[in-house]
């Protein structure tokens, strides 16, 4: 079963013939639909358990009909599929329901068969090109922190409970996303934090479920990106989906985004000159930044986080904009906050902390390899009033080591880039074979009280789950890495 398939324990049955009442869906010949109970829905072959309806989607390499003696092995009660799906089972002895686009109707079959409601749990989706992933982890710990049972599901893992699960997906599938949210429900979750890809938009993930509040729209991307991100989420700014939203104005696409929204708009910025709903102030303080969201209605939070700069600013903002603008009260935030010491939130991959012991240097270990993430991170750990800090990049394949030299302006000497390449030099960076090396070589650079930022874009995809407790090979590297350096 995929890693990150999470499914209600106690799911009650559904009717076939109901279903195919329900949508419309003519019923196929010889088959009594009355006496076959459905409890499940799988898209994926991998995931399928007894009593699933198995919706076989066409793919860019393969048909989900490929693998139909299979799901029927594993107990699944009938077929949901298009045509050319149907003409490959004919041999089955389960019902094979015909649909033109199974795809589109597969959340909304998923919804129905799992009896999703939009208020059990309400639900909180994180949306945005930079962020998206903290601020999910902020919203569902301030929720904890103020007393609200929550889930969560984001790009890293998901989690329902005490269940923790690695993501394959940044956002499920949509059958597996109503799946999870009805264990969400089991379990009395009262709200849930879903980060939103622009691939969960554009390959109709989120059909069939409503989102109490969606936001905040953050945009850090280049120009050319704009127009398909604006396309793509505006989508989400629509009664039929959404209650209200948080929109981010810092960017002109977000400006157009509440422009184009059919939904109740707050808006947020850190500009004092946007006339923004919202307004953040922020300050970077020894181990942190403190942080003031001023709103409508003379309603503040201020408060502080264990994260550098205006980005983990904006993103403690956001989050607490999106829990008042989703009807808890500004003083409730508050005081949860002041209770608990402010947000120190352990967000695997992004600006993680790892401290050397003593005086040695901390690493902050982060995902995004692209070249204006990498700035944004290291102006916000220069931002803190600190010397500037080193640099290790072990870039994915398909980056472009050269470009990672432009970074040099910001580092307190040139950026280490791991690399297996031939190149024996390239200029304004200094290359290493092997990441514990370039890391020994950085931790030796910063000495005392150093800082060095470690871009390591397969992070999450080594993340595991042993015995119920994560496992993270990136952290473990850097700690070695430190202690044979005589950290």
């Amino acid at each position: 079963m995929p890693t990150d398939s999470i499914r209600p324990h106690h799911a009650a049955a559904r009717i076939l013939s109901e279903m195919c009442a329900e949508f419309g869906l003519n019923e196929p010949e010889g088959s009594d639909l009355e006496a076959i109970e459905v409890t499940g829905v799988s898209s994926d072959h991998r995931s399928v358990e007894a009593g699933d309806v198995f919706v076989a989607i066409p793919g860019v390499r393969t048909h989900g009909a490929e693998f139909l003696d299979e799901v029927v092995e594993a107990g699944v009660v009938a077929v949901l599929t298009d045509p050319a799906g149907a003409e490959r089972a004919t041999h089955l002895e389960v019902p094979v329901i015909v649909i033109d686009e199974p795809r589109l109707a597969l959340g909304h079959v998923a919804k129905w068969v799992y009896r999703t409601d939009p208020e059990q749990p309400r639900l909180f989706g994180v949306a945005g090109t930079i962020g998206k992933t903290s601020v999910s982890y902020l919203i569902a710990d301030l929720f904890g922190r103020i007393g609200v049972a929550s889930g969560l599901s984001t790009s890293i893992a998901r989690r329902v409970d005490e269940q923790h699960v690695i993501a394959t997906l940044t956002t499920p599938e949509a059958d597996d996303l109503h799946a999870l949210v009805a264990r969400m429900r089991e379990v009395a979750d009262r709200v849930a934090a879903i980060e939103i890809s622009g691939h969960a938009l554009s390959g109709q993930r989120l059909a069939g479920l409503e989102f109490a509040v969606v936001g905040p729209f953050t945009f850090s991307a280049s120009d050319d990106a704009a127009a398909d991100f604006f396309a793509l989420h505006r989508l989400l700014l629509d009664p039929e989906v959404a209650s209200t939203a948080v929109i981010n104005i810092d960017s002109q696409v977000g400006r157009d985004l509440v422009e184009a929204a059919r939904i109740p708009v707050a808006t947020l910025s850190a500009d004092p000159e946007s006339g923004a709903d919202w307004l953040v102030q922020w300050n970077s303080i020894d181990g942190g930044t403190e942080f003031t969201v001023r709103g409508h209605d003379d309603r503040v939070v201020a408060s502080h986080i264990t994260k550098p700069g205006r980005l983990a600013a904006l993103n403690a903002a956001a989050a607490i904009v999106m829990i008042a603008e989703g009807g808890w009260a500004t003083e409730q935030i508050q005081d949860a906050l002041d209770r608990t010491g402010g947000f120190d939130v352990p967000i695997p991959g992004r600006l993680e902390r790892i401290r050397a012991t003593g005086d040695g240097p901390e690493v902050f270990v982060d995902g995004d390899e692209r070249t204006d993430a990498i700035r944004g991170s290291l102006e916000a750990l220069r931002g803190e009033g600190a010397d500037a800090p080193h640099l290790v990049v072990h870039p994915s394949d398909a980056a472009a080591i050269e470009e990672f030299a432009q970074l040099r302006d910001l580092t307190a000497k040139k950026p280490i880039v791991i690399t297996r390449t031939s190149a024996d030099s390239v200029p304004g960076l200094r290359l290493e074979t092997d990441a514990a090396a370039a890391l020994q070589r950085a931790s030796r650079d910063a000495g005392r009280g150093g800082r060095i930022l470690f871009v390591e874009p397969r992070a999450d995809a080594l993340r595991v789950i042993d015995e119920g407790e994560v496992v993270d090979p990136t952290v473990e590297l850097v700690r070695d890495a430190l202690a044979d350096t005589g950290w």
